[in-house]
């Protein structure tokens, strides 16, 4: 009765450990896919960037990302551009 106990204990315990192991993989990976970003359109925001046929290759890999910042940027509020409509003449 006592080793099922610790037995089902020691069972939880590696399932915790095994979670946070995925866990921290995919924060990694989702930190990977970041940089691979930076790395590729990096040159918009001034960074030094690899070399053009480089980007052309890793392009096609960066589809969902681009479609995430896309998304991010139509849903975006103008706040300056609606202040600067009013001036307009």
């Amino acid at each position: 009765m006592l080793f099922r106990h610790i037995a089902r204990f020691l069972k939880g315990f590696s399932q915790g450990f095994k979670e946070n192991a995925v866990s921290l993989i995919e924060l990694e990976c989702a930190e990977y896919e970041n940089l691979f970003a930076l790395l590729v359109v990096g040159g918009l925001v001034g960074l030094p960037s690899p070399p053009t046929t480089l980007s052309f290759r890793l392009l096609p890999l960066l589809e969902h990302e681009l479609k995430v910042m896309s998304s991010i940027t139509l849903n975006l509020d103008d706040a300056f551009g609606r202040v600067a409509g009013y001036f307009e003449a």
